[in-house]
């Protein structure tokens, strides 16, 4: 995270970096449903909340 090293708390502008990916750059390659971004963002959310080790791609399913 370069880009982010100078913040004192680099979180609320990550939030915002995904958020923006979530909310306009999917939705603007792919044709999805609000339900879908709701789903994305959960799954985003529970991704970065588990440890290293501890998630696996049927996890996230």
């Amino acid at each position: 995270m370069p880009f982010s090293q100078q913040e004192a708390d680099p979180f609320p502008f990550l939030d915002n970096f995904i958020n923006a990916i979530i909310m306009k750059d999917i939705p603007g390659i792919a044709n999805i449903t609000v339900n879908k971004i709701h789903i994305i963002k959960q799954m985003a959310n529970f991704i970065s909340k588990s440890e290293i080790d501890g998630i696996n791609s049927t996890m996230v399913y």
